[in-house]
């Protein structure tokens, strides 16, 4: 078993590096829920199918307050409401 696309599951940092962000937002959506998780121990695992579909799905899987700046930011004037 030596190919890490081989492997069912990874830690959030290696889960941080496939997806190419840093440890501590990892840290985030794995509190969040955004990214699901589960516990081996005391070791918090990725599972393989959670990052995949995290980069299907990107929109659904948005943390609540990234969701909520990307659609005040659509807005090209907040102060007309």
């Amino acid at each position: 078993m030596g190919d890490a696309a081989d492997r069912l599951t990874y830690s959030v940092a290696e889960a941080a590096r496939v997806l190419g962000i840093s440890r501590s937002y990892c840290y985030e959506l794995v509190q969040e829920g955004v990214l699901p998780s589960l516990q081996l121990g005391r070791r918090r695992l990725v599972p393989r199918t959670a990052l995949q579909r995290y980069v299907d799905e990107p929109v659904a899987m948005q943390p609540a307050t990234h969701a909520a700046l990307t659609s005040q930011s659509d807005d090209p004037d907040p102060d007309s409401r």
